[in-house]
């Protein structure tokens, strides 16, 4: 089963469209311009033959192998505006073809071969095409360049090989000028730059699925539905504080301000996280958009690096770290020792650029510490600036160039290599420029080493950082065990109170039962007593009356009665049917039900507490129940642990506990942290500091050694002709080289295969996987098989994994590998892949998901409400704290515009936008924080359809001349990840009945509108029509939460702005120019 999932995800990978080339088309065969003759070598040309709308060529494929049909709205929107190529091959600068550069684009064979049932024929169909175009070229090479008619000449011959007669061409070639290394192969480049970014690993996988695959891959392919079993953390309150316990915190913190704790949701997925340490495996986190996920792993990334500064800690004297020298491309290179490194390489990977950024930016950031409690929080902090300086985040492109890092792209102060972005070329040659400088500045000090006295004095600064690491973890030690003592205290407590309370309950219900029949004062045994008294005095009378003589006996051996007797029993007879029986009667059973109310009473009350107690039992295994002492004992000693032992009665360090108040508030739970105080969370960030100098030490003292390792990991970053010497196996311990020295390296998902090609089954300790609701399921093969652990972190309820495939031709793929919806990578992302493996997690509306985070920082009403309420069945919790906010508009509104448009696009609405950034452009909106300070709000444009947001580019184009980096749009599955004070959702669609069908598509699920409002930190401006959009499905409730002002009415409010802005506040073009954070306007696709 497992290789058939493979088979359909690398056919799925095969079938997407590629993108035609975008930004500037080179003019008609622009290597006829070249006059030397002379081939240059950093760059080439890719010609690109057949190029169509990525629209039309769904629509023929779909009638190609269905009945002919217009595209649906969702496939519409989904496949986008942009166009694609039928086949692709390279030319030198001088227009010669280069033979191994041609591929043919996987969707132009797959209809005919989807009707004949051979789908499995197609990699060699492919590969038929390519080698007959080498053999051409080679064989029968062209002399001169390449024109015109040689173009159309291989267009003809794809199209006789193909079944695209009906396709509609745009246009039957483009050509595009690409940047190259010189020292790789070019073909190789070219290759790499038009293929999918995962085909390799998928086949690597599919390959090894039997017996080669890792424990986080085999377990991400093993199950169709969630276990059968599972544990709700948000519904079972005892197992989320069982997660918790203070015997699985981390040893290390990252150092941000220790006030500021992990929520106890935080605290949990962390635990469960770190469990992973002493084994492989996978685990899902499911984070809610503001939710804390960065800042969870940012815990992870601490105490993996604590856990490797301990190894060294243990080391005797720092020469321990090496193994004997061996041979790397003609050089010396000592590998690390395996104990020391010990799986502890950490990559960060996702799909979306922004998460990829958060962690290679922010990590090095010395704004994402607190320099006040941790001054001495360096790390080769010379370097840090180099590695920051215009780092640049994209999906793995050869033409590096068409990227323009900006020169006004702010200085990011840092206080540590950290982390570091390797995933585009030209990161890795920015690391490599500090890896250079690092390795020189090693080998010039390794003259002074040579001195016995800088020496001594280097060895005598390890052994002094490794005694205060060492000390530190020792104190951490010992306030673990106080508060693990506090936690058992506090547990025990809670089962002894309940106890108590299920014995009290069991007495109370025992005692009012036999009340029932002894209590005078009992309204059911006063009814009881007196029709008993009746009862039985008439009886006494009765059978006095009996005939007994000697007649009777005698008869009654001869089982007969006299006639007195008879005349007796039929009076008895009559008794039994008189008032006094019958009132009798009734009071017995009316008392006899009573009694069983209370005995089904007393077995619910036992009943619960037998539940009760197995589940405290499975929960808390470790605590002896046997023993117990009586609550009050508990108690006291509690207070003793915090008060005494913690000194918690300081106002800045308490210690909150999971006392009753947590268990019966069952969502504002989530915005406490358990067991942890400001001291305690200030050792752990110690820990993490000591363990970050310590390996800092360890180099410096190793400088000879380290410097020789750093001049095979630049070979290898800068892809020189010298790292082609290194051997397959040899790359694994270059890179650990590499992690050692920054330990968070992160990437795209796309850029995985390219960057770690050398890199095998379990070689990296850690992959930890942001933003997964974004990424396909297949995108995380590759990443998963590289590593030991996973961590999978995302959102299924925000933006969906972008296919281009129809669904109609996924549904017949699905058919032929006979897989179900369950793999489906336009149903199902990596998250919800990841998130059906764990057993424990949270229900959400009916879907069950990994590790839930429900402590929500990010948006001030209505945005938050809004995003609870669609999307996540009001689970969450607001704890936002956000700066204060002037602007030109003071609350959140819809602006009804109601003009009918024809198209997608109301230019209504777009006059709306630009009166209103219009005047924000005269007094730019600010927020202004607690201490008072001042910082210019960036205003996020966004819109759900690709045809409006070319739109907005249209008209934001005179701000854009302005050069600033506040103002960014595009459409809403660019912005995931982000976050700004102002967002303005720019809605579109045909006005009336005949818009209903985009609509709809936009609404269908609470995705789209859950990204595009938990965008907004303060103010979320709509701008469309009232009426076609507040009905629909989510939107509904955005209608009701959101002030509707009419379009007429906004000139008017704008025109307020002098009584809601700050008197202070700058004219833009002032903004502009004092702003350190002025980028380019960002225009997303």
């Amino acid at each position: 089963m497992k290789k058939n999932i493979l088979e359909f995800w690398r056919i799925m990978e095969l079938a997407n469209l590629p993108d035609a080339p975008n930004g500037k088309i080179e003019e008609q065969l622009p290597w006829k311009k070249e006059t030397t003759g002379k081939a240059e070598t950093n760059f080439l040309y890719v010609v690109y033959i057949g190029i169509s709308s990525k629209r039309n060529i769904v629509e023929w494929w779909q009638n190609a192998v269905l009945e002919p049909s217009t595209l649906d709205e969702d496939t519409y929107e989904r496949v986008g505006p942009g166009d694609s190529w039928l086949a692709a091959f390279a030319v030198d600068s001088t227009g010669k073809i280069m033979p191994d550069t041609y591929i043919q684009a996987g969707y132009s064979a797959t209809p005919s071969l989807m009707k004949l049932g051979q789908l499995d024929r197609i990699s060699g169909l492919l590969s038929d095409a390519t080698q007959d175009f080498k053999d051409r070229h080679t064989n029968s090479p062209l002399v001169d360049a390449v024109d015109e008619t040689d173009i159309c000449n291989e267009f003809k011959f794809l199209k006789d090989r193909t079944d695209v007669a009906e396709l509609k061409i745009k246009y039957d070639y483009q050509i595009k000028k690409i940047y190259i290394k010189s020292s790789v192969d070019a073909s190789t480049q070219i290759i790499q730059f038009l293929n999918s970014f995962f085909l390799d690993d998928l086949q690597i996988a599919i390959k090894e699925v039997d017996t080669e695959l890792s424990a986080p891959l085999s377990r991400y392919l093993n199950s169709e539905k969630p276990p059968e079993r599972v544990t709700d953390l948000l519904e079972n309150t005892h197992s989320l504080v069982a997660h918790v316990n203070p015997t699985q915190f981390g040893i290390g913190r990252w150092p941000a301000s220790a006030k500021y704790h992990l929520a106890v949701a935080q605290q949990a997925a962390v635990s469960e996280i770190l469990k992973l340490s002493d084994t492989s495996g996978l685990v899902a986190v499911n984070g809610p958009p503001g939710t804390g996920k960065t800042t969870l792993l940012c815990d992870v990334i601490a105490d993996i690096i604590v856990q490797r500064g301990l190894r060294l800690a243990a080391l005797s004297n720092p020469d321990g770290l090496f193994l004997a020298g061996i041979k790397i491309s003609d050089s010396s290179f000592y590998p690390i020792a395996p104990e020391i490194m010990d799986g502890s390489e950490i990559v960060v990977a996702s799909s979306n650029n922004s998460a990829v950024e958060n962690i290679s930016l922010d990590l090095p950031n010395i704004k994402k510490i607190d320099g006040i409690e941790h001054p001495s929080a360096t790390y080769f902090v010379r370097n840090v600036g180099a590695l920051l300086k215009r780092q640049s985040i994209n999906n793995p492109s050869v033409d590096d160039n068409e990227y323009i890092e900006s020169t006004d792209r702010p200085e990011i102060e840092g206080w540590g290599i950290i982390a570091a972005a390797a995933g585009k070329s030209s990161n890795r040659k920015k690391i490599a420029n500090v890896v250079s400088d690092i390795k020189n500045e090693l080998f010039y000090s390794t003259q002074q080493i040579q001195s016995e006295q800088v020496a001594d004095w280097l060895k005598a600064k390890w052994q002094e950082e490794k005694d205060h690491l060492l000390r530190s973890v020792l104190a951490f030690k010992e306030e673990q065990v106080k508060l693990n003592e506090l936690f058992e205290a506090v547990i025990l407590l809670n089962y002894v109170k309940h106890k108590e309370k299920v014995e009290h309950a069991i007495t109370s219900a025992q005692v009012l039962r036999n009340k029932l029949r002894s209590d005078p004062r009992n309204s059911f045994f006063s009814v009881w007593q007196n029709t008993k008294l009746a009862f039985e005095s008439k009886r006494k009378l009765l059978d006095a009356r009996k005939p007994n003589g000697f007649l009777e006996f005698v008869l009654r051996l001869f089982w007969r009665k006299s006639k007195a007797e008879k005349a007796w029993d039929a009076e008895e007879l009559a008794f039994k049917k008189s008032v006094w029986a019958l009132d009798y009667a009734t009071a017995c059973a009316r008392l006899e039900e009573r009694e069983k109310i209370f005995d089904n009473r007393i077995q619910s009350i036992q009943l619960h507490w037998r539940m009760y107690s197995d589940t405290y039992k499975s929960n808390y295994p470790t605590l002896d129940t046997s023993h117990l002492f009586s609550s009050q004992e508990y108690q006291n000693r509690i207070e003793l642990i915090r008060n005494v032992r913690f000194k918690s009665d300081k106002k800045n360090d308490f210690i909150d506990i999971a006392d009753k108040v947590f268990f019966s508030t069952r969502l504002k739970r989530h915005n406490r942290s358990l067991w942890v105080s400001r001291d305690f969370d200030l050792l752990r960030a110690q820990i993490f500091v000591h363990a970050v100098r310590l390996h800092e030490l360890t180099i410096r003292v190793q400088a000879g050694k380290f410097s020789a390792n750093l001049e095979i990991v630049q070979q290898m970053l800068f892809g020189a002709s010298a790292s082609q010497k290194i051997g397959a196996t040899q790359f694994p311990v270059v890179w650990q080289s590499l992690f050692f020295l920054i330990p968070v390296i992160s990437t795209t998902l796309a850029s995985m295969s390219k960057l770690m090609r050398n890199i095998g089954k379990e070689q990296i300790g850690w992959m930890l996987i942001d933003e997964a609701g974004q990424a396909t399921p297949q995108s995380l093969v590759g990443a998963l098989q590289r590593s030991r652990r996973a961590v999978i972190v995302g959102d299924p309820l925000q933006i969906e994994p972008v296919v281009t495939t129809s669904p109609k031709i996924a549904s017949m793929l699905q058919q032929h590998f006979k897989v179900t919806n369950a793999w489906n990578p336009l149903i199902q992302s990596a998250q919800t892949l990841a998130d059906r493996t764990m057993n424990i997690g949270a229900n959400v509306n009916s879907k069950w998901t990994g590790l839930p985070l429900r402590s929500h920082r990010r948006c001030d009403d209505p945005m938050f409400s809004i995003s609870n309420i669609v999307a996540y069945n009001e689970q969450m919790v607001s704890a936002t704290n956000n700066d204060c906010l002037i602007c030109a508009i003071p609350n959140s509104i819809w602006i009804d515009v109601q003009t009918h448009s024809p198209t997608k696009v109301n230019n209504q609405e777009l006059n709306a936008l630009k009166e209103i950034i219009s005047t924000f452009s005269q007094n730019w909106p600010t927020t202004i924080d607690s201490k008072g300070g001042k910082t210019v709000a960036k205003v996020y444009v966004i819109t759900p359809f690709r045809d409006v947001k070319d739109a907005i580019e249209e008209t934001l184009k005179p701000f854009m001349k302005k050069g600033v980096g506040l103002l960014e749009f595009g459409t809403t599955h660019t912005f995931q990840g982000k976050e700004a004070p102002v967002v303005i959702f720019v809605l579109g669609s045909i006005t009336g009945d005949k818009g209903l069908g985009s609509r709809t598509w936009a609404s269908k699920s609470p995705n789209l509108l859950n990204v595009a409002v938990s965008r907004a930190k303060s103010l979320f401006v709509v701008i469309g029509n009232y009426k076609d959009w507040s009905s629909l499905e989510h939107f509904k409730v955005l209608a009701r939460k959101i002030r509707r002002v009419e379009r007429s009415f906004v000139s008017e409010i704008l025109s307020q702005q002098t009584l809601i802005t700050s008197p202070e506040s700058q004219n833009i073009d002032q903004v502009f120019h004092s702003v350190k954070q002025s980028n380019p306007v960002k225009k997303t696709k």
